[in-house]
């Protein structure tokens, strides 16, 4: 099946957030989606938080059925399902919250996630759409298998 003439474009800016959609051949945009705003554990003994999003990186999974998103400032991945015919054309995007899996403490939703409607500069309709719910998504805190390994606290060999 030919899918990969569809491309997902990051824009990564701070609290930006946005990941779009777009045929590789026309150059037509075909969704633009803004990811979920987290808010999360800042780590000060404060007890403050941060709320923010951005998108690191994007990418399709291997068979192109799914585009996995890395909320990098919302400490999140999360995921746009994919629907093609039978050409490979893209026929439905959906932003599935129900995927989204957070990587910090303290974490909970202060935005969903949305997508743009209109049409693109060749007059084409933009798809998209959110279905799941946050309920079902994975957003606690992160468990580690032992006390002494805690988020801030790993070292890349060597570094020691």
């Amino acid at each position: 099946m030919a899918w990969n003439n569809h491309r997902s474009a990051n824009i990564f800016a701070p609290n930006g957030g946005y990941v779009g959609i777009v045929d590789a051949d026309t150059k037509g945009a075909i969704a633009l989606f803004r990811v979920t705003l987290m808010t999360y554990d800042a780590g000060a003994d404060d007890g403050s938080t941060k709320s923010t999003r951005n998108v690191h990186m994007s990418f399709f999974n291997s068979d192109g059925s799914a585009i996995i998103i890395h909320n990098l400032a919302g400490k999140a991945v999360e995921r746009i399902n994919v629907e093609r015919d039978d050409n490979g054309k893209i026929t439905s995007l959906m932003f599935d919250k129900s995927a989204t899996t957070g990587v910090g403490k303290g974490m909970s939703i202060s935005e969903e996630a949305t997508y743009y409607v209109g049409e693109n500069a060749f007059g084409e309709k933009l798809l998209g759409s959110v279905t799941g719910s946050y309920d079902e998504a994975d957003i606690g805190d992160i468990i580690l298998g032992t006390e002494d390994l805690k988020e801030g606290s790993l070292m890349w060999e060597g570094q020691m």
